[in-house]
């Protein structure tokens, strides 16, 4: 049994050692040379981005400033329409003066 086992090993130790070196047909092992590499990118400097905010949410109406335009500070780059916040600051300032009636009503009585 173990002639056959120590067989076995070398038989496949030398097929490992033994195998083919000819490439499949049609692959070639030279690799290509390149003469230019074509990309594209967009390189824009850390210090030259900054976050834009508004004071109120809105749904922008008109852009003002595009992509590479300049801008200047106090420029408009959009306009923005907050006629929901509008309504809804309002809303809240008649809830206000409810409530301060009702405290006015409440110490009358």
């Amino acid at each position: 049994m173990r002639k056959l086992l120590l067989l076995s090993l070398l038989w496949g130790l030398y097929s490992c050692q033994h195998k083919d070196t000819q490439p499949p047909a049609g692959v070639s092992h030279l690799a290509p040379t390149l003469d230019q590499v074509v990309g594209i990118g967009k390189i824009q400097p850390e210090p030259g981005i900054i976050d834009l905010s508004a004071e109120t949410n809105g749904i922008v109406e008109r852009v003002y400033k595009h992509e590479n335009d300049t801008v200047s500070p106090g420029d408009l780059i959009l306009e923005l329409d907050h006629s929901v916040d509008d309504a809804m600051v309002m809303q809240l300032q008649k809830q206000i003066a409810a409530q301060a009636a009702q405290v006015k009503a409440d110490q009358a009585a």
